[in-house]
């Protein structure tokens, strides 16, 4: 244990009882990711009664065992935060959480219950007036029917994450949809309909890392179009793009794609770019999973062919420990997935419920508000006919008075003098 981590500890003992420094620990926590810290800063809140601080620090474990691959634990910590969530009503929160989950559903194989999640999270952020995460989440959407080649569903999906992007001006958002929309049309076989994407794409966010996307998507078209040659000049476009922006996976795939031209004819060249491609896959092993299991079985078999054995069967045994391992992680989640079923339609039934007695509520309270309204409309007319009538009254009383007045006069003329 590091000297940072044991001080950083020692100060949580000292200071725990202080919900300022309980919120500038947890500050450290996020901000060197450290579990040990982040555990600590639970055991605070926990004791302190925080259930902000102890929300986020849930949210802050899941995220760091998410990094380490550890998605059992990440998940387990994601539902406790989305307990903490949903009693502080803090759906922007809430929502992130389940796409984190549904990303980590979508890595580990379960397509269909990924969508769920997702769909979870879209409800909450249309509520909540969330375009940027509507954004995001339809492009998760898209990216998982993409994966299981409902191509309609995915541009679909794309299209209206491309349709909110645009719409709050969201460059990068757009230009990812557009680069997506692309993908689709390439895996129709519609190759020039895809680069017409490709290059909206571009246009649209012209950053390296999309830059090198581009690039090697378009190299791919023209692989699929069976010109290898014009394909591997915009792989090389892309590799001589600065590194240091341009995603891993990015790397990983154009290495891939590099090794799949020279396999027929070139192993030993294939052999490289397959190594090239592994270096950026190995700490990903569940996240890239599909990559992960491919380019391993590609080098075994390579291995294989130039009768090294050695090599062919460690990555023989890769393969056997990642499926091994994602049927471990896909029994766990299978029940992490029936528990958070039921605690959310348990929580919908609450929320509806909740949502009916308010209904209720303003229905009464409008039924009160027009009963008021009614009778004060009432006085208001009975004041006004009161008025009018009290007028007429006082009208009538004047014009008899002015009609008497002349007959007044007269009879006391005629009266002058006598004695009553």
């Amino acid at each position: 244990m590091s000297k940072n981590v044991i001080f950083l500890i020692l100060l949580f003992i000292s200071l725990d009882g202080f919900a300022q420094d309980i919120n500038e620990l947890y500050d450290e926590a996020r901000k060197s990711g450290n579990l040990e810290i982040a555990e600590k800063v639970k055991e605070v809140a926990i004791k302190v009664n925080d259930t902000r601080v102890l929300a986020n620090t849930y949210y802050l474990i899941a995220y760091i065992h998410r990094k380490n691959e550890n998605f059992y634990d990440a998940v387990l910590n994601y539902f406790k935060a989305i307990e903490l969530y949903r009693e502080l009503d803090d759906k922007k929160n809430l929502s992130s959480v389940l796409m984190n989950i549904g990303n980590i559903y979508t890595s580990s194989g379960f397509k269909d219950l990924s969508l769920k999640y997702f769909a979870d999270a879209v409800s909450l952020r249309q509520n909540n007036h969330d375009s940027s995460g509507l954004v995001y989440t339809y492009r998760n959407i898209g990216s998982v029917y993409l994966d299981t080649h409902q191509l309609d569903s995915a541009r679909s999906a794309y299209g209206k994450s491309l349709q909110i992007a645009n719409a709050i001006n969201d460059k990068t958002g757009a230009a990812i949809a557009y680069n997506a929309l692309g993908t689709i049309f390439e895996d129709k076989g519609q190759h020039q309909k895809a680069r017409e994407y490709y290059k909206l794409a571009l246009d649209t966010d012209n950053s390296i890392s999309m830059q090198a996307r581009v690039l090697n998507n378009v190299g791919y078209s023209h692989m699929q179009e069976g010109n290898p040659q014009l394909a591997m000049e915009y792989f090389d476009k892309a590799l001589q793009l600065k590194a240091d922006d341009i995603e891993g996976r990015t790397f990983s795939i154009l290495y891939a794609n590099l090794a799949s031209i020279y396999e027929p004819k070139f192993p030993d060249s294939a052999l490289y770019f397959y190594e090239k491609s592994f270096s950026y896959l190995k700490d990903q092993t569940i996240t890239l999973g599909a990559d992960y299991f491919q380019t391993c079985y590609k080098l075994e078999g390579l291995y294989k062919a130039k009768n090294d054995f050695t090599k062919a069967d460690h990555y023989e045994q890769l393969q056997y420990e990642f499926g091994t391992n994602m049927m471990k992680l896909q029994d766990e989640l299978k029940s992490l997935n029936m528990q958070y079923q039921v605690e959310a339609a348990t929580w919908r039934t609450k929320s509806d419920q909740q949502a009916a007695e308010l209904q209720e509520q303003n229905a009464l309270l409008r039924l009160i508000i027009l009963l008021l309204v009614l009778f004060f409309t009432g006085a208001l007319i009975f004041l006004c006919l009161y008025y009018r009538s009290r007028k007429q009254n006082a009208f009538v009383y004047e014009r008899l008075t002015e009609a008497y007045e002349p007959l007044n006069a007269f009879l006391e003329s005629k009266g002058a003098g006598r004695a009553n």
